[in-house]
């Protein structure tokens, strides 16, 4: 996904206005699980955040959702949203994949593609982005606040 953007909508971003210190793995891990927890207080937010499909798996109105679509729908998507060639796309999405699935496995000790994680997979392949929100949110129903997307 890319940081910041949320169609029909502003979305809340967590900043840090100071130098963050040092800390260790046990100490960042904590207090980010914190910080998601905290966050997920707030009615009706919208979380891109990874980890969060662990961190929430137990939140009584969680709903996890994993976005994905084919790699040579990726490929074209970027191709053109960043006007970049094949092979500049491809290590981008690479890139991304692999840090996303080594900060989950590193600080959680979950794969993040682990289909039991989620209450729902959507395949962006051939739909809008505004058509893949709006049947997340038909999924997601009248009962859930916290929707969780990756």
């Amino acid at each position: 996904g890319r940081t910041g953007y949320f169609p029909g909508g502003p979305m809340g971003l967590v900043s840090f206005p100071n130098p963050i210190p040092f800390v260790d793995e046990v100490t960042f891990r904590d207090a980010y699980q914190e910080v998601v927890r905290n966050r997920a207080l707030a009615p009706n937010v919208v979380f891109s955040v990874r980890g969060a499909q662990v961190i929430l798996r137990e939140h009584p109105m969680a709903f996890h959702v994993l976005i994905t679509a084919p790699l040579s729908t990726r490929l074209e998507r970027i191709m053109t949203d960043d006007g970049l060639g094949q092979e500049e796309a491809l290590r981008r999405i690479r890139a991304a994949d692999g840090q996303r699935k080594a900060f989950v496995k590193r600080y959680f000790g979950a794969d993040f593609e682990r289909l039991d994680l989620y209450d729902a997979v959507v395949n962006t392949d051939g739909i809008w982005c505004d058509k893949a929100v709006e049947t997340i949110l038909r999924m997601a129903g009248d009962t859930p606040s916290l929707l969780a997307t990756f």
